[in-house]
């Protein structure tokens, strides 16, 4: 399916969240055209909650199928994981305490559960997008330390450099990068809040030869930090930049209600 397909202006789709296939329409009030809604309530269902479309044509419905276009954590996980990849989320977010003390307000939306997921999304998509080692790392460090630098929750456009800024302070990132990777984490920290156009001019700034390189991570990375809207129900995906994004929407929301156990489960 292509993103366009998810359209559904004209409110002919209807969507449902279960645990097995519907035998018919009734219940109809757990039928919803909002899928979004639906999404919400099948990453509700936990591992096993499956989502299910039904189209409606001059006044009746078609027959019922399962909507299998979106990843779901607990069956796209065994694909993606590794040793390397647990390595690195034990790494940059496995010390609850060290976290803490990165962050102004390690609760707020912008805190460490967020953190936390974008991470993961950037696991995700490094390799839905076959990432090298080098590009993918550039993608969990901007994950990892991305909104440390923030001091309030409401919009704001200095945040990044502030974050840098705060990074330095905390890692030695110039050992553990290399300076064509350090320019690119520290132009995507630095725009990653700041509108895609104007991102996108000061790219003109960058060596030549990098520039798009980081205009595909820097579009990547703000996929990333996108699907985390879903925590304050605010996920568009005509705003997703990247062709396979609009897929991880499923596992947002599960990340969403279910980071924890997945966190003591998989990754710690």
């Amino acid at each position: 399916m292509e993103k366009r397909a998810l359209n559904n202006a004209d409110g002919s789709k209807v969507f449902k969240a279960a645990l097995e296939n519907p035998s018919g329409l009734s219940g109809g009030d757990a039928w919803t055209p909002d899928l979004h809604l639906a999404l919400y309530r099948t990453a509700q269902l936990g591992a096993d909650g499956q989502l299910y479309e039904a189209v409606t044509h001059n006044g009746t419905r078609s027959a019922i199928h399962r909507l299998d276009s979106f990843y779901s954590f607990w069956t796209f996980w065994p694909q993606v994981v590794n040793t390397d990849l647990l390595e690195e989320y034990r790494l940059l977010a496995g010390d609850e305490s060290i976290l803490r003390r990165q962050f102004h307000r390690p609760e707020s939306i912008h805190g460490i559960s967020h953190m936390k997921r974008v991470l993961l999304h950037s696991f995700f998509l490094s390799f839905l997008e076959q990432l090298s080692a080098k590009d993918r790392k550039v993608l969990l460090y901007a994950a990892a330390f991305h909104d440390i630098g923030r001091s309030h929750d409401a919009l704001c456009e200095r945040h990044g450099a502030d974050s840098i800024e705060k990074m330095k302070k905390l890692v030695a990132v110039q050992e553990q990068l290399e300076p064509e990777d350090l320019r690119a984490l520290q132009f995507i920290m630095r725009w990653h809040c700041i509108a895609d156009q104007r991102g996108v001019k000061a790219l003109g700034e960058m060596p030549a030869a990098e520039q798009a390189r980081i205009k595909y991570l820097f579009f990547l990375f703000k996929d990333c930090d996108a699907l985390d809207r879903v925590r304050i129900l605010d996920l568009d995906f005509k705003y997703l930049r990247c062709r396979r994004s609009w897929q991880l929407a499923l596992v947002a929301y599960q990340l969403l209600h279910h980071l924890g156990e997945v966190e003591q489960e998989f990754l710690l």
